[in-house]
């Protein structure tokens, strides 16, 4: 067993080390931008049979550093954010590489079509007739940047895969994230090959332990010589990312590491931020903090809706211990509208009766007690000291108040919120104002949930503000009727910050991953779902079967087959 509050961490890769993985990328970098499309497609399936090869002591040593028993349900979720989306970004590339060899571009699903001011929507999800009986009901399209049309989609699809182009070689630091162990390899294969990249991976010293599998999972583009896996902490970090050999830089991670990484950490760091005068010459991309919005349309709920509702706002907090980006931090409701109370009250209900997870994060502790100190009134549900984060709900924020540290603070933990706007009994017009409202005042751009009963969809003017709000919104994902998080995981659509944002002001971060159709202009991703989905889907908590079902995923993602269906589908229907 392990002490996860008192862990000793791996010594730093030496810079000598360092220096020498870099020099053998470099070497490596042209040769990797001009490789076939059949060698990368062979290097993708080693992924994906490696990866599954690894996945439960991949899944076992997760568990131990998360404070999770390996056979406790709640280790579905380590099956599937790692392992599982690991192969499925491996196959999902490989999919459209083999599109590429035959028809010179990769082939989305579609359909293909326009919103009214002329941008472009692709759709994602489902890529095939199994994804549509697995996930019923649920579809994903990409809306693409204005100049996109439907005639040009394809010269906007895969950059430096055409013959008359020359892919940009380089090198990429790549500064893995802490939370979730699929983040660093699915960057990893995203840089590669949307990228045409070689890579080194700086690990984050929270999940160090992920090495060893990694060497594993990714040994095939390793012993290719086109990745590095270095460790170490923020000087580590630093080394990497000013490094000569060092031509592009990914990051996950807060907006703090960002700007130390631009601007640099000396005293004059502030003032080059507000010059917009960066130390680091060096393109970055970036997924950071963010505060996810959960805009609820007032409608004719019922009482089972409610609860269900209520748990799924639950999980989009609970989801990893809240060590999310894309966690719910700010719910946002009606303040007159007539089931916000039992819709809150429910939520409660939901919270309490989600167990308590190990804060394994760092900091999670000190950042819970700010809220608590800036909330005293704040309801808690679990124990409270100095080893364990309780689920926190804050109600009835002022939408006005500013410095409001709901509105512009990531907890990174076990704390939401709930803002009531004093709108117009006009449901249309309350949901424009709530878009204005997580536009304006909501920090972030990374993702954002519109949930909306169908009853009040049949009202003509909620649905059309419901689309104008799809719109509208600035984020990078939209979830309707199911956690935008779920863009995430589904891999097809693009994961990262609405465009837009400074480096000055980086908020969210600036770029995207996953991208398996390998879109080069993307705006944001929208995924949609039932109101109410059957069987109880994966991320929602307190599904029975979550590690049955996702282990049995592992092998799906790695070979999709009719014949998966039946043990699957019996292990999910016991949810």
């Amino acid at each position: 067993m392990i002490d996860i509050f008192d862990k000793e961490y791996l010594p730093p890769t030496p810079p000598e080390e360092i220096d020498a993985a870099l020099g053998r990328l470099s070497e490596k970098a042209e040769w990797w931008a001009g490789t076939s499309v059949e060698e990368r497609i062979r290097l993708l399936e080693r992924v994906m049979e490696d990866t599954r090869d690894v996945a439960e002591e991949w899944v076992r040593d997760a568990c131990l550093h998360k404070g999770i028993s390996f056979d406790d349900v709640v280790s579905g979720e380590e099956w599937l954010v790692g392992p599982a989306l690991t192969i499925r970004i491996a196959r999902l590339m490989r999919d459209s590489l083999r599109d590429i060899s035959r028809a010179g571009t990769p082939v989305p699903p579609g359909p293909i079509t326009q919103y009214e001011d002329g941008r472009t929507i692709v759709g994602v999800f489902p890529t095939s007739p199994l994804e549509k009986a697995l996930y019923p009901g649920i579809t994903a399209q990409e809306w693409m940047e204005p100049g996109v049309t439907p005639e040009n989609l394809s010269a906007h699809q895969a950059a430096g895969y055409s013959p008359w182009e020359t892919p940009v070689a380089g090198v990429c630091g790549l500064l893995g994230a802490g939370n979730v162990t699929g983040i660093a390899p699915m960057d990893a294969i995203s840089l590669l090959i949307v990228d045409h990249k070689v890579v080194c991976l700086k690990l984050n010293p929270v999940n160090e332990y992920m090495g060893r599998h990694l060497e594993h999972s990714l040994a095939a583009f390793i012993e290719a010589g086109v990745l590095e896996i270095i460790y170490g902490g923020a000087e580590t970090g630093q080394y990497l990312c000013f490094h000569d050999l060092v031509d592009t830089i990914h990051v996950t991670g807060s907006q703090a590491t960002h700007d130390a990484i631009v601007f640099g950490t000396g005293d004059d760091a502030a003032e080059r931020k507000a010059n917009d005068d960066p130390v680091n010459p060096r393109p970055v991309t970036a997924e950071l903090a963010n505060l996810s919005p959960f805009i609820i349309v007032p409608g004719p709920w019922t009482d089972a809706e409610l609860r269900y509702q209520a748990r799924h706002i639950a999980t989009s907090l609970t989801n990893n211990a809240g060590f999310n980006c894309n966690a719910t931090r700010v719910i946002v409701t009606h303040a007159e509208w007539k089931l916000r109370e039992a819709l809150l009250t429910a939520l409660g209900e939901a919270l309490d009766e989600v167990p308590e997870r190990a804060p394994y994060y760092p900091g999670a502790v000190d950042r819970w007690q700010a809220f608590v100190d800036a909330h005293p009134e704040a309801q808690v549900f679990g124990d409270v000291g100095d080893r364990c984060v309780p689920w926190t709900l804050i109600e009835g924020l002022d939408p006005d108040a500013e410095d409001e540290i709901c509105f512009t603070t990531e907890s990174f933990n076990g704390v939401t919120s709930e803002v009531a706007l004093d709108a117009p009994r006009d449901v249309a017009e309350y949901i424009r104002q709530a878009v204005e409202f997580c536009n304006e005042k909501v920090w972030g751009s990374l993702n954002v949930t519109i949930l909306v009963h169908p009853t009040s969809l049949k009202d003509p003017a909620v649905a059309e503000a419901v689309e104008q709000a799809i719109a509208d919104l600035r984020y990078g994902s939209i979830g309707v009727n199911v956690w935008a998080g779920i863009a995430y995981a589904l891999v097809t659509p693009t994961w990262g910050a609405h465009p837009g944002h400074p480096r000055n002001d980086i908020q969210t971060g600036v770029g995207t991953v996953h991208n398996s159709f390998l879109f080069t202009k993307p705006q944001k991703s929208v995924v949609r779902a039932p109101f109410i989905s059957r069987p109880t889907p994966l991320w929602v908590s307190g599904h029975r079967t979550l590690d049955e079902v996702a282990k049995r995923l592992v092998d799906l993602e790695a070979g999709p087959s009719w014949a998966q269906v039946p043990a699957l589908l019996a292990h999910a229907l016991r949810a």
